[in-house]
């Protein structure tokens, strides 16, 4: 809102003004610095509206890069030996369509050409494995350091349609960085085939071994305080980052009314291939229909913040989180209900009381509302190994609706 003319009202009138719409622009278009304070918050509002991504635009689809720099702002340009790198700010549907006219990212198969790669990007680094480490779903990581003997990861989509995915990461990421008392991953390398970023100093929580996933540092039973207070500091954090804000930034964005629809048609899709009981059946359907249980708003949450994406300092403090893939403003409840499924409904019940001293927002429900979801994680894991045909993952899942149903049937 923008209050012209402000010259011919006097300063009684302009404080009153000031009061009841704190938000509108006092301005005198004779004036140059009030013209200058206009010219900026219109900068300011226009920016808000776009994003930065990283575009690789190879020689062969050079007739791109004009089109780019016309409608977007060019924030970075560098060559490699195939194309033009470019970081740019712009609306998200430019960037969707034209990351769809560029090539289709090639596979990398080896560490070698993924170091290869890497090197194109000015980063010159040894890998300490010979062979990837191929834990993630998403991503083939290659273990490296560079000439000074920092360590880094470096990562690799394993299917075409991770690529973007990881471009709504690298805003989350850019988005989130500063806010957080924890560390975040800082991608200096982005472009649609690798990502690379100095490892983060901590412990995993949880490392997968040939025999099966090692706790370490940390006890699931009986999770320490220092681990819960830091953990429910980041999570404070995180959610008072504004939903507005963050949708703003690109982040997908659903409301609870979508998620409950999304949640019962992920449902009926995955009812055949898990076979719940009518029990079971019945619980999830109750949770999904009260009203009482649900929390009446969205906030930013990390998605996926299971253990192995914990990194825990020495005295099992929370310091960094890792891979932001899932992120979203949704059920504020998620990161909450992951956190029930690994240490436990007491623990979760000290990690809430936690939370609220730090800030974070709750509901009368919370803690139940919580426990509901994970009961219903079987569903979600269920629906992402069909999407992707991974019949291993789908075991998994039907091995948590397992423990689910001898739950509600004890």
């Amino acid at each position: 809102m923008l209050l012209n003319k402000i010259d011919r009202v006097d300063a009684a009138t302009r404080a009153a003004l000031a009061e009841a719409l704190p938000a509108a622009l006092q301005l005198c278009a004779h004036a140059p610095e009030d013209v200058a304070r206009l010219h900026a918050a219109l900068i300011e509002a226009f920016d808000a509206s776009q994003v930065d991504d990283v575009l690789e635009v190879p020689f062969t689809e050079g007739h791109l890069l004009g089109e780019i720099r016309a409608h977007a702002r060019v924030l970075a340009e560098t060559y490699t030996e195939t194309g033009a790198l470019l970081r740019v700010r712009a609306l998200p549907a430019a960037l969707e369509r034209w990351r769809g006219q560029l090539s289709t990212v090639r596979p990398i198969t080896s560490p070698t050409e993924l170091l290869a790669v890497i090197r194109r990007h000015g980063l010159e680094l040894q890998a300490e494995d010979a062979d990837f480490d191929r834990t993630g779903l998403d991503f083939l990581v290659v273990h490296a350091r560079d000439e000074a003997g920092t360590p880094w990861i470096v990562r690799t989509p394993r299917r075409p349609e991770v690529t973007a995915s990881a471009y709504v990461e690298a805003r989350v990421l850019r988005l989130v960085r500063p806010r957080l008392p924890v560390a975040a991953p800082d991608w200096r390398v982005h472009a649609p085939d690798v990502i690379a970023y100095p490892r983060i100093a901590g412990t995993p929580a949880v490392t997968v071994t040939p025999e099966g996933p090692r706790w370490n540092i940390l006890d699931p039973a009986a999770p320490s305080e220092a681990f819960i207070e830091s953990f429910a500091r980041a999570l404070a954090a995180l959610q008072a980052i504004a939903p507005e804000e963050a949708s703003r930034a690109g982040v997908p964005t659903s409301t609870i009314a979508e998620v409950r629809a999304a949640l019962s048609r992920s449902m009926d899709a995955t009812r055949e291939a898990l076979q719940p009981s009518d029990t079971v059946w019945q619980r999830w359907q109750r949770w999904l229909a009260d009203d009482a249980m649900w929390p009446q708003h969205v906030a930013l949450v990390h998605g996926d913040l299971h253990p192995g994406h914990m990194l825990l300092g020495t005295d099992g403090r929370l310091v960094g989180i890792l891979d932001w893939t899932e992120a979203r403003v949704t059920d504020p409840s998620i990161d909450l209900a992951l956190f029930c499924g690994c240490f436990g409904r007491s623990a979760l019940a000290r990690l809430v009381e936690r939370f609220a001293q730090a800030g974070g927002t709750t509901w009368p429900r919370l803690v139940e509302h919580a426990a509901e979801r994970w009961a219903a994680f079987p569903v979600l894991i269920a629906e992402w190994a069909l999407r992707t045909d991974n019949a291993t993952v789908l075991e998994h899942a039907r091995g948590q609706l397992a423990a689910v149903t001898a739950e509600t049937t004890a």
